[in-house]
């Protein structure tokens, strides 16, 4: 297929938007250097139960366009975490990188 729109997304831009992610999530010196103004206290309230918590990722970052498959696959994930924070970071970086919530419908 050729179609200029098929130019935007490439090996190249698919592994540099997971980096970005991963950097968004992950890094504290990023996060001080930006300060974004975000409040995931009513998600961190959820991070004891991981079907919840990726539900409301899910209608929270993805409009509720995640996949069952791709909720269970974060649910096993999730449930091999101890610390709450890791639970709650990974759900956001897994939400975002996961292709229901990157490609648009």
């Amino acid at each position: 297929m050729v179609a200029p729109v098929f130019q935007i997304h490439n090996s190249s831009t698919s592994i540099g938007y997971v980096n970005k992610v991963d950097e968004w999530v992950f890094d504290e010196n990023y996060l001080e250097l930006t300060n974004p103004m975000l409040d995931f206290t009513s998600e961190m309230e959820l991070v004891g139960n991981t079907t919840a918590l990726v539900n409301r990722l899910d209608i929270l970052l993805a409009c509720g366009q995640l996949s069952g498959n791709t909720k269970t696959i974060m649910v096993n994930a999730l449930e091999q975490l101890d610390a709450d924070d890791d639970r709650l970071m990974l759900g956001i970086y897994l939400t975002m990188i996961a292709p229901d919530y990157a490609i648009l419908k």
